[in-house]
């Protein structure tokens, strides 16, 4: 009941938006309503259009889920680490990666900080189906410079340095709801 929940909110969400697709979401706000499957295309368009609208509204989690390794092999990390752009404010706590091992993995520094966004520039390949966003943000503790390339899929790789230290790099997936 739930999943049918989610998806029915997203296809009510998108309905609202692109007068040409708007014929074909309304067939597939009818199977949600019908409780008909959805094909992995229409789920696939649903996200990949939250995915878009998230990005361009500067209104997003990313749930971060692995980090780079100083030799570039990732590393699960345990929930509750994420970034956020809230308008113009950058939420970050992450593990911060300090020499060989991350804080994840026994020293317990973390990347946690909000910072005013002072500049925000989205771009994406020729195709459409990935965002690149780059983000410059300062608070009293100084400079941060994070990209995010976000997928279609909602997957997206971040990459975070800090006035003074090394870029660090993450994984995860951007929430949708």
């Amino acid at each position: 009941m739930k999943k049918f929940l989610f998806i029915a909110v997203l296809a009510l969400f998108m309905a609202q938006f692109s007068a040409p697709a708007m014929a074909q979401r309304q067939e597939i706000r009818e199977k949600l309503l019908n409780n008909e499957k959805l094909t992995k295309k229409e789920k696939a368009e649903i996200v990949h259009q939250l995915v878009i609208e998230r990005i361009d509204a500067k209104l997003f989690d990313i749930d971060i889920n692995r980090i780079t390794s100083f030799n570039q092999q990732f590393h699960g990390l345990d929930s509750g680490y994420g970034l956020g752009v809230k308008e113009d404010v950058l939420t970050v706590h992450l593990p911060a990666a300090a020499g060989i091992v991350s804080g994840a993995y026994g020293n317990g520094e973390q990347l946690k900080f909000e910072a005013k966004i002072e500049n925000y520039q989205v771009s994406q390949n020729k195709k459409a189906t990935i965002k690149t966003i780059e983000i410059e943000a300062t608070n009293e503790a100084g400079k941060y410079w994070v990209t995010i390339t976000a997928f279609k899929t909602a997957r997206c790789e971040v990459k975070i340095k800090a006035q003074g230290m090394t870029t660090t790099t993450y994984e995860g997936v951007m929430r949708l709801l």
